[in-house]
Formats: structure tokens, C-alpha cells, sequence
């Protein structure tokens, strides 16, 4: 990091990497157009997967 004093580093937490989507996320994604695929609106599907 050109240009940036090591006293700054220092106070700056450790970025962690957001990973991996959980398994849930991608099965709400499934649930969301299934519903859409059965004729409910893209908001009413989002409402109904949360």
C-alpha cells in the first residue's frame, strides 16, 4: 500500500471475505421463481420467500 503510513493499517480491522452464498440464500432464490413461474408478481414472490 504505496503511500500509507503503517499507523493507519494498524487501526484498520481485518477485512474477512464474504465467502460463500449460504445453501439457504440459493434455495430462497429456487422458492422466488417458482412462485414467479406460478403466475405471483416479482413482489408478492418476494414477500412470500422473505
Amino acid at each position: 500500500m504505496a503511500g500509507r503510513r503503517r499507523s493507519d493499517r494498524a487501526l484498520r480491522g481485518k477485512l474477512t471475505s464474504p465467502g460463500r452464498p449460504p445453501v439457504a440464500w440459493q434455495e430462497h432464490r429456487r422458492r422466488f421463481w417458482a412462485l414467479v413461474a406460478e403466475g405471483l408478481s416479482s413482489e408478492d414472490a418476494a414477500m412470500e420467500v422473505g
